[in-house]
């Protein structure tokens, strides 16, 4: 494993433990990760090849494991359960077959959510998938509803950036007051150790 294109090594203080990562400023400015978006990152190369971790690459399976986490929450308000996709659990258990191919096995999860396959299937999958990738994804409902601000309406984007405008200007009564209005329309904002959380309001 290479980091920062540099080999790991206690020389250059570049050899990382799960608590250290866990304190980390991200690159987008939130502190501190989950740990299982390591084990995404690490699903997103092949064993056999070399690995070169960089933060932002840290970020961005943050996200993606919040975003599949999202989609869990989302498949979940089905009422229904069903054999799963046949077609996708048959290509994923190809990849896995492949000498461990992970990197092939999610993008067959990523292709599978944005198939036309009833929600209550995609889900049925899923959760078998997760067997192998260990993402604890049946759990994502009871541990976060957190989004991402992509995933977030373009109005309530604004409100939000408006807020943050009055916190830093220090109109904290404004920004109470803007908080409550995005809180009206579904979503709640977090000032915490992690920076700026955004998560849907669970009724």
């Amino acid at each position: 494993m290479l980091v920062a294109g540099e080999r790991m090594s206690k020389s250059l203080s570049n050899n990382y433990k799960i608590y250290d990562l866990e304190k980390q400023t991200l690159p987008a400015g939130r502190q501190g990760l989950d740990p299982l978006a390591l084990r995404y990152l690490y699903l997103q190369t092949h064993y056999r090849q070399e690995m070169n971790f960089t933060f932002q690459a840290l970020e961005a399976a943050q996200q993606a494991l919040t975003h599949l986490r999202n989609e869990i929450i989302e498949l979940s308000k089905s009422s229904q359960l069903d054999a799963g996709c046949a077609e996708f659990e048959t290509q994923f258990l190809e990849a896995i077959n492949d000498d461990l191919n992970t990197p092939q096995a999610l993008a067959v999860v990523w292709e599978m959510l944005k198939s036309d396959y009833p929600n209550y299937a995609k889900l049925t999958s899923l959760l078998k998938f997760d067997s192998v990738l260990g993402l604890d994804l049946a759990n994502a409902g009871s541990t976060t509803n957190e989004v991402l601000l992509d995933a977030v309406p373009a109005h309530v984007r604004q409100m939000i950036e408006e807020r943050e405008v009055f916190r830093k200007n220090k109109h904290f009564g404004q920004a109470d007051h803007m908080r409550n209005r995005i809180k009206k329309e579904g979503f709640e904002v977090i000032d915490g150790k992690k920076g700026l959380q955004i998560k849907k309001v669970v009724s």
